[in-house]
C-alpha cells in the first residue's frame, strides 16, 4: 500500500495507468492450480524433480495471486463490486 501511495503522490495519473484487472488475477489462480495438480492429472509423478517443480511453482502462483487479490485496493473494489476501478 505504501508504494501505491507514493506513486500516486509523485504521479497523479498513476491509478489510471496502473490498475489491475480481476480477470487476470483469477486466470493466474486457475493456471497456478492446474500447474500444481498437473503431476497427478497427467501422470508425471515418476519424474520426482519435474513433479516437485510443478507443485512448488503452482502453489507459489496461487499464493501470490491470492495475496495480490487480497492486498491490492483496486482489485478488492472490483472483486466485491463496491465501485469501479480506474
Amino acid at each position: 500500500m505504501g508504494e501505491y501511495t507514493f506513486a500516486r503522490t509523485v504521479d497523479p495519473n498513476f491509478s489510471k495507468r496502473a490498475h489491475s484487472n480481476v480477470w487476470a488475477v483469477v486466470l493466474n489462480l486457475v493456471v497456478g492450480a492446474w500447474v500444481a495438480i498437473s503431476p497427478w492429472a497427467i501422470g508425471l509423478l515418476q519424474d520426482r524433480a519435474m513433479a516437485s517443480s510443478l507443485i512448488i511453482s503452482g502453489i507459489a502462483a496461487v499464493v501470490l495471486g491470492l495475496w495480490e487479490l487480497r492486498s491490492d485496493p483496486e482489485l478488492h473494489r472490483q472483486w466485491h463490486g463496491t465501485g469501479t476501478a480506474g
